[in-house]
């Protein structure tokens, strides 16, 4: 620093020996010593001072240009996104993220001091996820099973293709219910004919009782 004044004041035809570049540069040593000294108070008054709901320290704000003041709330923001942003990314709407969340398909959402709730942002994959399941015709039980092995740190594509190969048996048996009772309406409208539009006795509806008395007379025959 002395260096650099004494270069200056050269140039300016002044003598470095002269009492106007001592006293210049014991100015110029003392501004950079407080410069440092405030830098270091700051420093320490960031470790040691007061802290936010989370442990971190709150920082002072930042006065340099082209600086941007953040308030507590908006920092912590920056950690996660809103129940409303997972629902964007995830292409579904906000109710579903929080019914997710409380089945206990999602990790518990964090909250900021004034209350926002923030995911993680590997949240709305989870979410897609889930829907696809859902697609397949996964209940959520089945769902949550897949999720707290993946959590755990197991992989679940072995217990998957499990519950898909049961889903396809009781899909099958689903079917061929299905076409049962579709078979027995067909047998019902067509012996509706014989019985009448009009209720005879206590019967309610000839179409319903005279099909199952058909089907009873029919099963009791075997």
């Amino acid at each position: 620093m002395a260096e650099m004044l004494k270069i200056r004041w050269s140039s300016r035809g002044l003598n470095s020996r002269s009492p106007r570049f001592r006293m210049a540069c014991s100015t110029s040593i003392k501004f950079t010593l407080l410069a440092i000294l405030l830098i270091i108070h700051t420093e320490l008054r960031i470790v040691n001072g007061p802290k936010d709901p989370s442990g971190r320290p709150k920082i002072p704000l930042d006065l340099r240009a082209n600086s941007k003041v953040y308030t507590l709330d908006e920092r912590e923001r920056m950690d996660g996104l809103t129940v409303g942003q997972i629902a964007q990314e995830a292409r579904v709407d906000a109710w579903t993220v929080r019914f997710y969340e409380k089945e206990g398909l999602l990790p518990k959402a964090k909250r900021t001091s004034s209350g926002y709730r923030l995911h993680g942002p590997e949240i709305a994959e989870r979410i897609r996820f889930i829907k696809k399941a859902q697609h397949l015709g996964l209940r959520l039980e089945e769902i949550r099973e897949i999720l707290d092995l993946s959590d755990r740190g197991s992989c679940p594509c072995g217990h998957v293709r499990q519950v898909l190969k049961s889903k396809l048996a009781e899909l099958a048996r689903k079917i061929s219910d299905l076409h049962a009772v579709q078979s027995r309406i067909r047998t019902v409208l067509s012996q509706s004919r014989r019985f009448g539009v009009r209720p005879t006795g206590k019967a309610l509806c000839p179409t319903i009782m005279g099909g199952a008395k058909g089907k009873k007379t029919k099963e009791a025959s075997k």
